[in-house]
Parts: C-alpha cells; structure tokens; sequence
C-alpha cells in the first residue's frame, strides 16, 4: 500500500489543538489549587507583605514592609501581585499569580520559537520538557522573585535566537525583545539579570571563534535595557 504523505497544511492546522493541550497542561501544573496552601518559608509572606502594603497605599514606587522602606528587592513581583490583589483581593492566588503568568509565557515561546527553528516535533518535546521540569513548576507556584528572573531570562535567550536566526528585517524586532527581557530581568531580581546573559553569550562568541559577531546584534537596542529596568537603577 502507498503511504499517504502528509501535507504542510496538516502540521499548521494541527497548531491550535497542540496550543490548546499546551494551555491544558499550563493550567494544571501552574495554575490548579494555586492559592490552596499557605504563604511558605520567610520569602512569601514577605513578599506578599510588602505587595499587599503597596496596593493598599497605591505607592507603587516604594516598597515598604510593615510600613519602612524595602529595597532588598526590585519591583516586578510587587507589582504583578499588588495588579493580582486588585483582581483577585488579598489572597495566596493572587500573589502567586505573576509566578504562574510568566512561567506560562515562557512555556509558550518556547514552542513557537523551536516550532519556528526545529519543526514542531521539537516545539512540543521543548516546550513539555520545561513546564515539567521540578525546579520550574516549583517555582513557578511560588511568590518569589525566582520564577519571574527564569522567565525573563529564558524569554531573552529565546528572543536572542530568533533573532540570529532569521535573515530578514524582522530580526531587530527579536533583538529588541532580547534586550527589554533582559530588562524585565533586572527589575525582576536585579543586576543578576544582565550578568548572566553575558557570560553566556561571551561563551558563545568565544567557542564559535566569532567575536566581532555582537555588532549584529543591534547593540544600541541594549539601552532599552536601562530604560525599562529604570526603577531599579533610580532606587540603587
């Protein structure tokens, strides 16, 4: 018997039931019973604390922690959790929320990125290998600032090979978001966030024995780094 050989389209159409699925497992690893357990260890309720004091007041410049000024940490999860307690009220749910939103997106660009890149075989492989992962799904349950610096970092470094990978104009697109990721990181758990990128990609460039290759990567975008991190540099 001939075998039937399977159409482009097919693999296209496929798409939405994959994303779908992709959502389903999301939902059940990040999002189920989220809010069923108490604040745990000193980090949580900590930082729930001073998420709960900077919706309360409405100063979403300055975190404070039973009413003095908290600058241990940068911004980012006050913000989502406060933005959760205004949704959901003051509840576990809502503070672990921006935990579980970023892990999602994450999730999600994984598979468009390697679907893009590697065929979609490798897109869901990738993408259900890092929803299952325990340090990830740990994480991304947790109100801490953890989930939220993986997500910007593994979004950063996604947006980093789409945009060395295409060879159209678009590209700088990716960069740009590479870059605004990096700085989503900062203001997530600080300067951390563009360490660590560099060592990697300075790796990269060394192994690969190609070190001029950097100026493709528009560099002048990098100051979109500094202008979202803003509040960070302004509070340091």
């Amino acid at each position: 018997m001939r075998r039937a050989i399977q159409r482009p389209e097919l693999h296209r159409l496929n798409d939405p039931l994959i994303v779908l699925l992709l959502g389903i497992v999301c939902y059940v690893f990040f999002f189920h019973a989220l809010g069923s357990i108490g604040l745990i260890g000193p980090d949580e309720p900590r930082y729930t604390a001073v998420a709960r004091e900077m919706y309360q007041t409405g100063d979403y410049i300055t975190p404070r922690l039973h009413g003095m000024t908290w600058f241990e940490k940068p911004v980012l999860m006050y913000w989502g959790a406060a933005l959760g307690f205004s949704v959901f009220g003051v509840t576990e749910f809502a503070a672990r929320l921006p935990s579980a939103l970023f892990a999602t997106a994450s999730v999600f660009l994984m598979y468009f990125v390697c679907r893009k890149l590697w065929g979609q075989a490798a897109a869901v492989a990738a993408s259900l290998i890092l929803t299952t992962s325990v340090g990830y799904l740990t994480y991304a349950r947790a109100a801490s600032m953890d989930m939220l610096l993986t997500a910007c970092l593994t979004i950063a470094l996604l947006s980093f090979l789409m945009g060395c990978n295409l060879p159209t104009p678009n590209r700088r697109w990716w960069f740009a978001a590479f870059y605004a990721s990096i700085g989503l990181g900062v203001l997530s758990k600080g300067i951390v966030a563009i360490v660590l990128p560099a060592l990697s990609l300075a790796g990269y460039l060394i192994f690969l024995g190609k070190r001029g290759e950097w100026k493709e990567w528009n560099p002048l975008y990098a100051i979109l780094i500094f202008v979202v991190a803003a509040p960070w540099f302004i509070a340091v």
